[in-house]
């Protein structure tokens, strides 16, 4: 599992997103601002966009929603966090993720290479439970989180090719925009063209194949470059190590 298999992520569709605004002054959209429709599939903005006054602008949205998950670190060796598993349908919806410890963003690896001990780093791997969680350091490779410390894990999901929507649909902002002046925005949004349609993550029954294989030899290589990197970096005395 330290090396382990992560499976195919869904990709979510992309449409035009149409943005009206009929105020007296511009309008700030940001980068990501939360919309639905009244079927309850959800779209994030694509890019920020300012809209200045009786002007209609079309810009990108992609079929996308943010969790946000937090736990208390327990100051353990290669602690470990699940952060998501598969929905009632049996697919997993993850596509994003990033990780904040005490406030701080940490990088996510996939090996032991160029990290000791002070190294904010974790790596994500998928579980025989169909799961997908995370892992933190040992104190030698990479750092173990301190005991009682905020982990923020942002997490974004989207449903692939299971969502669709039709052009020209009305959008719900979740989130209550205002104008320059600070004025509530009087401002709309609709869906526009399709730019890709949602593809499905890989099947659940790919991902145990896939494992089993990987395990076997996707990840020995990496492990043999990554003790022997260790090994070497503390006993420099070493002349040859194979």
């Amino acid at each position: 599992e330290s090396e382990g298999y992560i499976p195919g992520l869904p990709v979510p569709f992309e449409c035009e997103l149409k943005i009206a605004n009929s105020g007296i002054q511009p309008v700030f959209v940001p980068y990501r601002h939360p919309l639905y429709t009244e079927e309850q599939i959800k779209l994030v903005s694509t890019v920020s966009k300012s809209v200045n006054a009786d002007t209609i602008e079309t810009i990108g949205a992609q079929q996308l929603w943010k969790e946000t998950k937090t736990f208390i670190a327990q100051g353990d060796v290669f602690e470990e966090i699940i952060i998501g598993g598969v929905d009632n349908d049996g697919i997993f919806t993850i596509v994003e993720y990033s990780v904040k410890v005490d406030g701080d963003l940490w990088e996510n690896r996939q090996n032991f290479r160029n990290a000791d001990e002070d190294s904010e780093i974790y790596h994500v791997y998928y579980r025989v439970s169909d799961e997908l969680a995370l892992r933190f350091g040992n104190g030698d490779v990479g750092k173990i989180p301190t005991q009682g410390v905020t982990i923020e894990v942002e997490i974004w999901h989207t449903l692939g090719e299971r969502a669709f929507v039709i052009a020209d649909q009305t959008l719900i902002s979740e989130v209550a925009l205002k104008d320059v002046a600070g004025n509530d925005a009087n401002i709309e949004f609709a869906t526009g063209n399709y730019v890709r349609k949602g593809q499905a993550q890989e099947s659940i029954e790919s991902v145990r194949k896939h494992v089993l294989s990987h395990i076997q030899q996707g990840p020995v290589t990496a492990r043999s470059a990554d003790y022997e990197y260790i090994i070497q970096k503390n006993f420099p005395e070493l002349v040859y190590l194979k």
